[in-house]
């Protein structure tokens, strides 16, 4: 089993701020190994 990742809460926000200035949610979430699904 993996171990969760812990994301702080600036990791958080510099990963919605890249979304909104991109708008490519599934390509941010690749670059950061997280599923589209779990984007909020």
């Amino acid at each position: 089993m993996t171990e969760r990742r812990k994301w702080k809460s600036e990791e958080k926000l510099a990963i919605i701020k890249e979304v909104r200035e991109k708008g490519t949610v599934v390509e941010t979430c690749r670059r950061y190994s997280i599923d589209p699904s779990m984007y909020p």
